[in-house]
């Protein structure tokens, strides 16, 4: 009997960790990734100033995304609490505080990762993966001090080898630059970008050094990152802004003084950009608008709607910022 035993229970760990890992973990993940990448579409930056580290969820972009994080969180729970012989209970926990995360529900987010990092001393991937999730959690909620702990624990205990190495000095850079310690954070930063698992966050990571290097005057390493961006997969709006910084450091170096919106127009200049014209254009718009100049933001925005002949995308956010202007100046039929 006890032979029998054994037997079911081993067979029964097998086929948990059989459904748990190809059914509902595997399942539960492809809805948490995908809220994530929505999450960081609809999620502008603005070039103007220095970027975040990530595109961090708020509760206005989380809105739409509740449903699938919400079904997420009951196939992680279904694991949690129907599968306990599995191998995968720890990963489900880690699962539910990175949706409550993207759902903008910091407070529970890091309860989740501070559970997983206690419970599972084995597990040191995941364990290492919990303490950069939960920072990010607490630097949200505007826990700052807890944050630091945190990354300090993290810091000391780093293995370089791990998948999310990259992750944690960037969110110390985050914790440096709300400090107003640039140095620091482009030492940080540094080794993000060394350590970077995930392509298009080392891409953004090498953006935000690029901007600090230019804001701290080291113009050579920020040209040298910028042109990095400008040759990589980057999103088109940061390679453009990266080429946008790229002549403003050779004008500033050659002593040219020329405002945003003159660059972006020598840029309809070069034939390289034809494929662009349209965002050119949405790009002199958002500038002009920006200024307050909102005849020409105007003017700009249709120039990029009559170019948009392929881009429909590009057409639509015209459409949307004139649609903006419109209704901010009551004239509401034109905004309709």
């Amino acid at each position: 009997l006890a032979c029998d035993s054994q037997k079911q229970t081993v067979a029964s760990r097998g086929m948990q960790n059989l459904t748990a890992h190809y059914n509902i973990l595997y399942n539960a993940n492809q809805l948490a990734d995908e809220s994530e990448r929505n999450i960081q579409i609809v999620t502008n930056d603005d070039f103007e100033r220095l970027i975040p580290v990530y595109k961090e969820p708020v509760e206005a972009t989380s809105q739409a995304e509740i449903k699938n994080l919400d079904e997420a969180i009951l196939k992680a729970n279904v694991i949690a609490n129907e599968k306990s012989l599995s191998n995968y209970v720890d990963d489900a926990f880690f699962l539910i505080g990175k949706a409550n995360h993207l759902k903008a529900n910091f407070y529970n987010a890091s309860e989740f990762f501070t559970y997983v990092y206690k419970s599972y001393p084995d597990e040191k991937e995941l364990r290492q993966a919990a303490l950069a999730w939960k920072a990010r959690s607490l630097i949200q909620s505007e826990r700052y001090k807890e944050a630091e702990a945190t990354l300090d624990t993290a810091l000391k205990y780093i293995k370089s080898e791990k998948e999310s190495v990259g992750d944690i000095y960037a969110t110390r850079a985050q914790l440096h630059l709300y400090a107003q310690e640039d140095e620091k954070a482009i030492a940080m930063l540094e080794q993000a970008t060394k350590y970077a698992r995930n392509q298009q966050n080392k891409i953004r990571w090498i953006y935000l050094l690029a901007q600090l290097q230019q804001l701290n005057k080291n113009m050579d390493a920020a040209y040298e990152n910028y042109t990095q961006v400008v040759k990589s997969n980057a999103p088109f709006e940061m390679a453009f802004n990266a080429n946008l910084s790229r002549i403003s450091i050779r004008d500033e170096q050659s002593g040219n003084k020329v405002s945003r919106s003159e660059r972006l127009v020598s840029l309809l200049k070069d034939d390289k950009n034809r494929d662009f014209i349209d965002q050119i254009y949405f790009q002199i718009a958002n500038t002009y608008a920006g200024e307050k100049d909102f005849k020409k933001a105007i003017e700009n925005y249709n120039f990029s709607i009559k170019n948009s002949t392929k881009n429909l995308t590009q057409k639509g956010l015209s459409y949307q910022e004139l649609a903006k202007i419109y209704f901010d100046q009551s004239d509401f039929v034109r905004a309709k």
